[in-house]
């Protein structure tokens, strides 16, 4: 009996999840970048361009839109007309071991797919992997969010994410997914991602994935190691 409610509460949850469309809006913080504006902040040459470090510093934080049905899923920069117009000019940043990167996703759940396309240095390049298992811990804390019961899951010792059964999609911002909810916030080595509003049903369109360079992981990691290495010997 345990076994067939279980089978049931499954299958209620991919049902739920294949006929909604979430529309979900993040706040992503790059804390490699912070890292870097905070570097060229205590260089007292850096002092006199104190505008400059501030504009650096406001380039932080970028918004996202996730748009998923449960079964295919696009998290792309947000690039309304309005934010065009009000938002001032992001100085990109390139330093000995650090450069922007903007990273759009592309999930499908069905063929167990992710695609990345990454902006880095003016040109875009596409990574094609497995949207492998994650290996989530579930918790029993809880926290209200966007009033929104959200409750904790952890994965290792670095990554602690909050996720809405309420909302039956199992995906989240970025690379994050596979938790018996929206994934609504995110802390990681590599960014904080914070949810800032919610549409269910939606009709917002799951994004056209970007073209670019295709190249794998581990060939776009050698060659930005490369372009590190010749930065460095050019001073």
């Amino acid at each position: 009996m345990r076994l067939f409610i279980l089978q049931f509460l499954l299958f209620s949850f991919l049902s739920v999840s294949a006929q909604i469309t979430v529309e979900a809006t993040y706040s992503v913080t790059s804390l490699g970048r912070q890292q870097a504006v905070e570097k060229a902040k205590s260089k007292k040459e850096n002092q006199q361009y104190g505008d400059i470090l501030e504009m650096m510093a406001s380039g932080t934080t970028t918004d996202y839109r996730l748009v998923s049905d449960g079964t295919t899923s696009s998290f792309t920069k947000v690039t309304d007309e309005d934010q065009l117009k009000n938002d001032a000019p992001k100085i990109v940043i390139l330093s000995n071991d650090y450069a922007d990167e903007e990273t759009s996703y592309y999930k499908h759940f069905s063929s167990h797919k992710m695609t990345e396309a990454i902006d880095f240095l003016m040109k875009t390049y596409i990574i094609s992997d497995t949207l492998g298992n994650l290996s989530w811990k579930l918790h029993n804390e809880e926290k209200e969010i966007l009033g929104q019961k959200c409750y904790r899951a952890t994965l290792g010792d670095s990554i602690t994410a909050w996720y809405c059964m309420n909302i039956p999609i199992s995906d989240g911002p970025g690379p994050y997914h596979g938790l018996p909810g929206l994934i609504l916030d995110v802390e990681a080595p590599e960014a904080v991602y914070r949810c800032q509003s919610i549409i269910t049903p939606s009709e917002a369109k799951i994004e056209r994935e970007k073209k670019g360079k295709s190249m794998s992981k581990k060939d776009f990691e050698a060659f930005k190691k490369k372009t590190f290495n010749t930065i460095n010997d050019r001073r």
